[in-house]
C-alpha cells in the first residue's frame, strides 16, 4: 500500500505481502515519549493512544512526500562517511529534522482539541517545578516545553491563563526575586549589583534595573545599600 506508515505498537507483529515489483521501506525507531513530545510541539493532540492503536495510517502524497525526500537524502549521504559523525549533537540535529516530518506525514485522527483546563493546570505546575529547579541555569522556552512535553502555544496559553504572564516572564520574575534575596543578605562593601545580576543572567544593567524597580519599587543599589 502506497504512503503507508505502520508499526506504532511494538507489541503487535506486522505481516507484509509485497508485489513482485517490490516496494521501498524504511524503519524509524522512535520512543513513545519522544514521539508524544514532538506531537505536542506541533499541537497534534489527535496523535494519541487511540490513533496509535490502529497501528497503521495511510497518508496523502502531499503529506508523505517531504518525509520521503528527506529519507532519500539521508540514504544518499550515508555513503559519504565524512558527513556522519557519531556525536550527540549529530543525533539531536537528525532528531529535530526527521521526527517533525514524520509527525506531519501522519493524517489527522479524530478532531484535535487543545488541553482541557485541568490538563493546562498540570502543564503549568510541571513547568513551574522545572523552572524553579533550574532557575540558576540557562533556560529557554524550548527547554521548558521539552521538559513537560508541551507545545509553546499550550504553555503560553496556560501560563497566561493561570498566572497572567508567559513562561519566560515568569522565569524573569523568579530570578529578580532571587537577586533581591541575595542583595538583602549581601555585604555592600564586598558585593556589587552588577556581579549578582550577571550571576542570574542579566547582562544589560539598564534593563535589569528598570525591571527590578518596577517590581520592587526601589533600585537594586538601594536594596543593597539599605542593608
Amino acid at each position: 500500500m502506497a504512503n503507508a506508515i505502520f508499526g506504532f505498537d511494538i507489541e503487535r507483529p506486522v505481516h507484509l505481502i509485497t508485489s513482485p515489483g517490490g516496494q521501498d521501506q524504511c524503519k524509524i525507531d522512535v520512543s513513545k515519549a519522544l514521539f508524544q513530545h514532538y506531537a505536542a510541539l506541533a499541537n497534534r493532540y489527535d496523535l494519541d493512544d487511540n490513533f496509535l492503536q490502529n497501528n497503521m495510517a495511510v497518508s496523502t502524497a502531499d503529506r508523505f512526500s517531504p518525509l520521503c525526500s528527506y529519507l532519500r537524502q539521508l540514504f544518499q549521504a550515508g555513503s559519504d562517511h565524512q558527513i556522519w559523525h557519531h556525536t550527540p549533537q549529530a543525533a539531536t540535529l537528525l532528531e529535530q529534522a526527521l521526527i517533525p516530518l514524520l509527525i506531519d506525514a501522519l493524517p489527522p485522527g479524530h478532531q484535535a482539541e487543545p488541553p482541557r483546563p485541568y490538563r493546562r493546570a498540570a502543564l503549568v505546575m510541571a513547568a513551574k517545578a522545572y523552572i524553579m529547579a533550574n532557575l540558576d541555569h540557562p533556560l529557554t522556552l524550548a527547554d521548558i516545553c521539552q521538559a513537560v512535553c508541551a507545545s509553546q502555544r499550550s504553555l503560553q496559553y496556560g501560563f497566561q491563563e493561570m498566572l497572567g504572564m508567559g513562561p519566560m516572564a515568569f522565569v524573569k520574575v523568579q530570578r529578580l526575586h532571587s537577586i533581591r534575596r541575595a542583595l538583602i543578605h549581601a555585604d555592600p562593601k564586598i558585593e556589587t549589583v552588577a556581579h549578582l545580576a550577571h550571576q542570574w543572567g542579566f547582562f544589560s544593567l539598564g534593563h535589569f534595573s528598570r525591571d527590578y524597580k518596577q517590581l520592587f519599587g526601589e533600585s537594586p543599589s538601594q536594596t543593597l545599600q539599605r542593608q
